[in-house]
C-alpha cells in the first residue's frame, strides 16, 4: 500500500487549499461471514472509497479517486486495488486534460492505464481524444515491470442531435522489449455509427480491424425501433475474430478455432402502467475445431410487475441455454419493496438444472434477502442472508452486512 501513498497525497493536497466547487464522497463497506469448501471460515471485508473535488479555480481542476481495500480477519489477509487516481484541468475552455490512474473507453475496449489524456474541442461540433500509458490490471498487481503501452486517437462529432459518428486508431505493445510486430504489437483501427430517424428508430453500427494481423476483430449492425407507445423492438447482428499468432491470450483465442457469429433479437411489451413482457433471444455460431462449427442458442423471458404506489416490483423470469458445451434451463423471481421512503428489502431466488459435455450434471439453487434502512442522511445500513446449494457447495450459507454513505456538497 505504501507505493500508493506519495501519489494520492499528492493528489489531495493540490485540492485542499483551494476553493473548490463541488465535493463528492462515496464508501461503502461489506462485509460477509462464509464457509469456503474446504470448511475454512473466512470473514472478508471489503472498503470500497471514492472521493472527488471538481471546478477549482480558473483552471476546473478536480481530482478523482476510487479504491478497494479488503482484509479476512480469520485468515489474515489483506489486499488493496487502486482503481482511478486523477488528476483533470482544463487550462483553456478548448482542453481538456486528465492524468493518472484512470478508465479510458475511445472505442476498442476500456482500459484501465497509468498515463494521460487530452481532448481538444477545436469546433462546436467537433471533438478530438490522444491518450497513452501503460495498461493495468488490479488482478496481476497494480505495478509490474513491463505491462506493456497503448497510444491512441479518437475523432468525433459532437452535439449533432440525431447522428454520433466517432473514428478511431490504437497501437498497443503488450512487452516493450519485444519488436514482434505480429505477435507483440497491434495497430487498430476502429468505427463507430448511429443515426436516429423521427424518433422512431435507430441505426447504428461498429467496425473494429487490427491492421497488423490484418484481421477484422469486430463487427456490429443494429436496428432499434418503436413502432408504437407500446412496443419496443431490438435486432443485431455481429461478428467477432482475433488475432490467434499474438503473445497476448484472449478467450476467442483459446477456445475457438476460428470466427464467431451472434444474432440478437429482444421485445419489450409494455401491457399496462403495472405489466410488461420482456424476452430476448440469441443465436450463437462458432469454430469449436478447424472447419466445425456449433450452435448455441439463449432464450429469456420476464414479466416485470411495478407497482408504484406501494413501492413494489417484482419479475419471475425463465431463461434457457443451449451449446456445444452443455445445456441449461432455469427459472428466477427477484423481489423489491419499499415498505417506507427510508426502509426497503430485495429478493431473489433462483432454480436451474443443467447437463454438460463433461457429464457434470447436476441442479442448482440460489437465495438472497436483503434488508436496509437509511439511518441519517445519505446514509444505509443493510444486512442479508444467501443460500447456495449445488454440486460444490452442498450447504452454503453467507450473512453479510453492508454501510453506503454518499456525500455531496457545493462550497
Amino acid at each position: 500500500m505504501k507505493n500508493y501513498a506519495p501519489l494520492l497525497c499528492s493528489l489531495l493536497c493540490l485540492a485542499a487549499p483551494l476553493q473548490a466547487a463541488s465535493l463528492q464522497w462515496d464508501t461503502t463497506t461489506l462485509g460477509q461471514a462464509r464457509e469456503a469448501v474446504n470448511g475454512r471460515q473466512e470473514l472478508p471485508i471489503n472498503e470500497y472509497l471514492g472521493l472527488g473535488v471538481a471546478e477549482i479555480g480558473k483552471w476546473q481542476l478536480g481530482v478523482q479517486t476510487d479504491m478497494r481495500y479488503v482484509r479476512d480477519f480469520q485468515q489474515s489477509l489483506h489486499d488493496y486495488d487502486l482503481y482511478q487516481a486523477l488528476l483533470h484541468f482544463r487550462p483553456v475552455e478548448s482542453v481538456q486534460v486528465d492524468f493518472g490512474r484512470q478508465f479510458v473507453n475511445q472505442g476498442f475496449s476500456v482500459q484501465m492505464l497509468d498515463g494521460i489524456q487530452t481532448t481538444f474541442y477545436p469546433h462546436r461540433l467537433l471533438e478530438i481524444g490522444v491518450y497513452s500509458g501503460i495498461p493495468r490490471s488490479v488482478e496481476r498487481g497494480d505495478f509490474n515491470q513491463n505491462d506493456g503501452l497503448i497510444t491512441g486517437l479518437s475523432v468525433g462529432l459532437r452535439d449533432l442531435a440525431h447522428t454520433r459518428v466517432r473514428l478511431h486508431a490504437a497501437w498497443q505493445k503488450n512487452n516493450t522489449r519485444l519488436n514482434d510486430l505480429r505477435r507483440n504489437d497491434a495497430f487498430l483501427v476502429g468505427l463507430d455509427l448511429s443515426q436516429q430517424f423521427q424518433g422512431t428508430q435507430t441505426l447504428y453500427a461498429l467496425a473494429e480491424y487490427d491492421t497488423t494481423a490484418k484481421v477484422l476483430n469486430t463487427g456490429t449492425a443494429g436496428i432499434d425501433l418503436y413502432p408504437t407507445r407500446w412496443l419496443a423492438l431490438n435486432t443485431e447482428f455481429n461478428y467477432f475474430n482475433v488475432n490467434r499468432d499474438t503473445n497476448r491470450p484472449t478467450i476467442l483465442g483459446l477456445f475457438t478455432q476460428g470466427h464467431m457469429l451472434t444474432w440478437r433479437f429482444s421485445s419489450t411489451w409494455t401491457f399496462t402502467r403495472y405489466l410488461q413482457l420482456v424476452e430476448s433471444y440469441a443465436y450463437q455460431s462458432i469454430e469449436a475445431h478447424k472447419n466445425d462449427r456449433r450452435n448455441g442458442h439463449l432464450l429469456e423471458v420476464g414479466l416485470p410487475v411495478s407497482w408504484e404506489t406501494i413501492g413494489l416490483y417484482f419479475q419471475p423470469s425463465y431463461y434457457l441455454s443451449r451449446s456445444f458445451g452443455g445445456n441449461a434451463q432455469g427459472v428466477r423471481l427477484s423481489a423489491h419493496e419499499d415498505l417506507t421512503e427510508r426502509w426497503f428489502i430485495d429478493a431473489a431466488v433462483d432454480f436451474a438444472s443443467y447437463r454438460k459435455i463433461t457429464n457434470d450434471n447436476d441442479i442448482a439453487f440460489s437465495s438472497n434477502f436483503w434488508t436496509g434502512y437509511e439511518i441519517l442522511k445519505d446514509w444505509t445500513l443493510a444486512a442479508g442472508i444467501e443460500y447456495n446449494n449445488n454440486n460444490l457447495l452442498t450447504r452454503d450459507v453467507r450473512g453479510s452486512m453492508r454501510i453506503d454513505y454518499h456525500y455531496g456538497h457545493k462550497i
